[in-house]
């Protein structure tokens, strides 16, 4: 069996990083996400792990995080009862007017307008 090149270790090292950081995305979409806090919590550096997350997944890391939230908080506003406010809280926005901005940008409807939409069908 051939030895591993340092090169080989690291891109193996740094596509384990992109499976345990899609794992903690998809658990703890809700908490606070930052370039630092991956660094620290992955020991790697941001810009390089973005790139093989998106060579891994068709995305960058924050995108895909977006969709992750996206498709929760369409979840929680199909179930129709919590409020707006607390629908945003969930899935990791403390701003309600940043919330309703994504949320209308990947959907083209306002988090009202979604709810409204599938509570009528």
């Amino acid at each position: 069996s051939q030895m591993l090149t340092e090169r080989d270790k690291s891109i193996k090292r740094s596509t384990f990083v992109v499976y345990d950081l899609l794992r903690e995305i998809n658990y703890n979409y809700m908490k606070k996400f930052t370039s630092e806090r991956i660094e620290d919590q992955f020991s790697c550096n941001f810009d390089y792990i973005n790139r093989i997350f998106k060579k891994e997944t068709g995305q960058t890391i924050f995108s895909y995080l977006t969709d992750v939230r996206i498709s929760q908080a369409k979840t929680l506003l199909a179930t129709g009862n919590l409020p707006i406010t607390s629908v945003a809280q969930r899935v990791g926005y403390e701003d309600i007017y940043y919330f309703s901005n994504v949320f209308k940008k990947n959907t083209g409807l306002s988090p009202t307008q979604y709810r409204k939409m599938i509570l009528q069908n």
